[in-house]
């Protein structure tokens, strides 16, 4: 098993867990995805940010492809499954400028992408632009942003997310 499906399969189970998913679960979520050719289940934890009314949430690799505007997913919020709508932004200005946006909100989330803060904490416009049309991520994938609204009930506060990837996801 990779490293990284390790790390998910950790994740993922801190994200049940109650009382550990309000700590952990404070960036992070889940979201269940379905592949479009192999109907294969995934349920991946991915960096979030609230911001006006949804949960952002970017991300450069592959599994973004599965997700369409007005095909409600499931994310895990808080120790919670729920259902929540989808549109996905592809592009360039609304996913540099969601980008941004989840850039100042959470460095690990900026780190990881290979976003420069400056001593602000605003990130560095080169890097929230990625080469080649479209821009790829390092799946070779398009960079994909999500915008996820109607997430139950009175979850929705100032620190809720965004599904999405980097200038498209994430």
């Amino acid at each position: 098993m990779a490293f990284q499906d390790l790390a998910n399969l950790v994740v993922r189970g801190l994200l049940r867990t109650p009382l550990l998913c309000r700590i952990v679960g404070a960036r992070l979520i889940t979201i269940y995805v379905v592949g479009r050719k192999s109907g294969r289940h995934y349920a991946i934890p991915v960096a979030y940010t609230r911001h006006d009314g949804a949960l952002l949430v970017g991300t450069p690799f592959g599994w973004g492809r599965n997700l369409r505007t007005g095909e409600a997913v499931d994310i895990r919020l808080k120790g919670k499954r729920r259902r929540a709508d989808v549109a996905v932004v592809t592009d360039e200005a609304g996913v540099v400028e969601d980008y941004a946006v989840m850039a100042r909100d959470n460095r690990q989330f900026a780190k990881f992408n290979k976003i420069s803060l400056d001593q602000a904490g605003e990130p560095k416009p080169a890097d929230l632009y990625f080469p080649g049309p479209p821009a790829l991520g390092r799946s070779g994938s398009p960079h994909v942003l999500v915008r996820a609204t109607n997430v139950g009930t009175n979850c929705l506060k100032s620190h809720d997310l965004w599904l999405g990837g980097r200038a498209l996801n994430g």
